[in-house]
């Protein structure tokens, strides 16, 4: 109800529930490099954890942080084999192609999987044809970008695309509507 934004009201919440998570997302991307080959070469990693998955800003800054790909961390044990495990996988879709990188999805009971930059399914863990709520291990050859690479061209403009997508089914309502009142009727004779 909004008294998440008052210090007062966090301090007593935590102490009447100290288990209860924020639910917000992450406010900067933790980076970690990680050894790649035995070249000494690195490749940074952004580290997500669980409702991050919900928040489009931690992937997007991520890419601009430098992060090669994102790895997400996540419990989703409360879906209980619903449709939401596939709504986080189009999530991670959606974030990967904004984004433009990679990102490696590791849950404890969803769908452990890697997506590449491009939003495609590049590996899942499957295990006796279920795909979801199954033990196992998922090792994956993860897609990083070419140097430079940054996210899509449409992200930096971002609140110019969500204005679009609100006026223009609207602008193209009124159009219409006005082409419309110009069509002559001619009765049947």
């Amino acid at each position: 109800v909004g008294l998440e934004e008052y210090a007062w009201a966090r301090a007593w919440a935590k102490k009447l529930m100290p288990y209860v998570p924020d639910f917000r997302a992450a406010t900067e991307p933790g980076l970690v490099e990680l050894p790649v080959g035995e070249a000494g070469e690195t490749a940074t990693a952004s580290i997500a954890v669980c409702f991050d998955n919900g928040f489009e800003d931690l992937f997007l800054e991520s890419a601009q942080a430098g992060a090669d790909f994102v790895l997400l961390a996540s419990n989703e044990a409360w879906y209980v084999e619903s449709h939401e495990f596939d709504q986080m996988i189009a999530l991670s879709r959606l974030w990967a192609v904004e984004s433009g990188r990679s990102i490696v999805r590791a849950t404890n009971s969803g769908i452990s999987a890697q997506l590449g930059p491009r939003g495609e399914l590049r590996e899942k863990l499957v295990v006796d044809g279920l795909d979801r709520a199954v033990g196992g291990v998922l090792a994956v050859d993860v897609v990083v970008p070419r140097e430079g690479t940054g996210p899509a061209p449409y992200a930096g403009r971002r609140g110019l695309v969500e204005l679009l997508a609100v006026l223009l089914p609207w602008l193209l309502l009124a159009l219409f509507e006005l082409l419309d009142g110009r069509r002559e009727v001619v009765a049947a004779a």
